[in-house]
């Protein structure tokens, strides 16, 4: 007989209960847990306290961002604190973890103790299809943050990876002036063959933006860079920690710098959710995955 599988989302975002909704045609048990709010579906137990969890959990998906302090979940819509050891007692013996930006010490430890542990911000195709709506995120921000039309706008591209490839493509399409900057040669020729300038960091150019837009999660947009920048220069980092932007002297100089962590949850929960619970499915090959 097939084994009935449950499986406990913990903390997080709205993109935690998009998750959850996902999940009902793939798992027997649902409970979600820190969420002050319960979700609008019959096949989801939502728990007020981890102590009224009694079956043995299968699958546990914790947040996005897991844990800030190594300590508790995640849990900003819960007026509670959610301890990961109370957590990890519910489950069963190797059971499977997901989460994301998992330290590498909390992933040692879960493996030692006989689980399977998955970060899916790890995950290649999750990372690509993340894309969309980080660069729509990016969008929407310099939007909400301009004075001005995008047409025309100089915009500045720090970095073309993934992120950084299609939020050039996108902010080219809405008509603005895109150049980008890459230490690398090769992608400094990919960017010039989707017709977009391209630049290595020591150019000038720069100074000279409305918009950056920066991806590099390393400090690329130091004090000697922000110093010669127009006081009007809208700054958006997209860059996971530690960020590419010297923030405490871009303060004292009075720039406008946006840190968009956790952007797809932001602007686009259901999508981002879908993306993630696709990503889990697939790896748990339960079919109906990301692609």
């Amino acid at each position: 007989m097939k084994k009935k599988l449950s499986v406990l989302i913990a903390g997080g975002d709205y993109r935690q209960t998009y998750i959850a909704g996902y999940f009902i045609k793939y798992f027997d048990k649902i409970y979600t847990i820190g969420f002050n709010q319960t979700l609008s579906f019959n096949e989801i137990t939502h728990l007020e306290d981890i102590s009224d969890l009694k079956d043995n959990i299968d699958v546990l998906v914790l947040p996005p961002v897991a844990t800030n302090d190594g300590v508790t979940v995640n849990t900003p819509f819960y007026n509670k604190n959610l301890y990961l050891d109370t957590v990890f007692d519910k489950l069963c013996p190797g059971a499977k973890i997901f989460g994301g930006n998992l330290s590498d010490d909390l992933s040692a430890v879960l493996i030692s103790s006989g689980f399977t542990v998955t970060d899916y911000f790890k995950n290649e195709k999750l990372i690509l299809a993340n894309t969309i709506p980080t660069a729509e995120g990016a969008l929407q921000l310099a939007l909400e943050e301009t004075p001005y039309v995008l047409r025309g706008a100089k915009t500045a591209v720090m970095g073309f990876g993934r992120v950084g490839s299609e939020t050039a493509r996108l902010f080219k399409n809405v008509g603005a002036n895109v150049f980008v900057f890459d230490r690398k040669a090769d992608k400094r020729k990919t960017a010039e063959e989707m017709g977009l300038s391209a630049l290595s960091f020591d150019s000038d150019k720069i100074y000279s933006s409305d918009i950056i837009i920066n991806t590099v999660p390393a400090l690329v947009l130091t004090k000697d860079i922000l110093k010669k920048l127009s006081t009007d220069t809208l700054i958006i980092d997209l860059a996971s920690k530690p960020g590419g932007v010297d923030l405490s002297y871009a303060k004292l100089r009075g720039l406008n710098v946006i840190w968009a962590l956790s952007l797809p949850g932001k602007v686009a929960p259901v999508t981002s959710g879908e993306i993630i619970a696709k990503t889990i499915i697939s790896c748990l090959g339960l079919g109906g995955g990301i692609w």
